[in-house]
């Protein structure tokens, strides 16, 4: 790490001493870590920071610096430098004991979000007295059931993950932004009582394949949250096997997957009967999600 700066050395300076060593780490995303490293380094935003460019480094901040980006030279992901990632315009506290949550799974939370307020919103007088009822399969830092339970009126969420850690993570954040969850530890549906039933089963599950090579910002991600057995099918396998037994009559299951298994999660669905399935695209036009409905009608008279 070349970064020849001392305490006393201005945010102008710093900034332009950043930006080569963080484009050999990351050429496509330089510019905005800057960004957000020099937010959190001086806790405001980056229009503020603008207009502060003369602004000097005191010691500790020096010294919180220098620490930051040797870590990330290191091929730490930023937001497990800083603690936090943002998620749906909304603020996570994140660690290396969960995924970093990406813009793919921000598209399917987005999708469910309008079709969850429609269906609220054409009953209304209804959900307000019976909540709209969610179960969030391998929360993680819980981002799913949070952004749910922030931006969606009359929602009763549940939020399960196999993962102690995961689950501390998650607690923490529903309360950050002050959203009502009831957390259960165990794998997959392990850990909802029988006869528990949900309009809305959503899950971004595991679904890479073993053997298959990432790139290495992923080494420090838990592998459990990332790689599955059978091609990267095994887990959303084992939800197909059960969602019927917790998904209501009118329910929607909603599941993320790899942007090459569109056709196999389908057909794991097809094995199953499921009475309507769709797969929907992520913002680069690939199969990133699946819905699949308990009723045999159109989406469009559905929802």
């Amino acid at each position: 790490m070349n970064l020849a700066i001392s305490p006393g050395v201005t945010v102008k300076d710093l900034q332009e001493q950043l930006f080569p060593i963080f484009r050999e780490v990351d050429a496509v995303s330089a510019h905005q870590h800057i960004r957000w490293l020099l937010e959190r380094l001086l806790d405001c935003s980056y229009s503020q920071i603008l207009s502060r460019f003369d602004y000097s480094l005191t010691t500790k901040q020096y010294k919180t610096v220098i620490k930051w980006v040797e870590s990330y030279t290191n091929q730490i992901p930023l937001p497990y430098i800083l603690g936090t990632t943002d998620f749906m315009g909304l603020e996570f506290i994140v660690n290396d004991k969960v995924l970093i949550p990406r813009s793919d799974t921000e598209t399917m939370v987005t999708k469910a979000i309008e079709l969850v307020s429609q269906k609220i919103q054409d009953s209304k007088s209804y959900y307000q007295k019976n909540p709209y009822r969610i179960l969030d399969l391998g929360t993680g830092s819980g981002v799913i059931a949070v952004s749910l339970g922030k931006l969606v009126p009359f929602t009763q969420i549940t939020a399960t993950d196999k993962s102690f850690d995961a689950i501390a993570i998650a607690k923490k954040n529903a309360a950050k932004h002050q959203v009502s969850i009831l957390f259960k530890e165990g794998d997959w549906f392990s850990a909802i009582e029988t006869g528990n039933c949900f309009d809305l089963i959503i899950s971004n599950p595991p679904y890479i394949k073993k053997d298959e090579i990432l790139d290495k910002s992923l080494n420090s991600e838990p592998k459990m949250a990332l790689y599955a057995d059978n091609k990267g099918l095994s887990d959303i396998q084992k939800i197909a096997d059960e969602y019927v037994n917790y998904l209501s009559p009118d329910g929607l299951l909603m599941l993320e997957h790899g942007y090459e298994q569109g056709q196999q999660v389908r057909n794991i669905f097809d094995d199953k009967n499921a009475d309507a399935i769709e797969t929907h695209q992520d913002l680069a036009g690939r199969e990133r999600f699946t819905i699949v409905q308990n009723i045999k009608r159109p989406f469009a008279q559905k929802i």
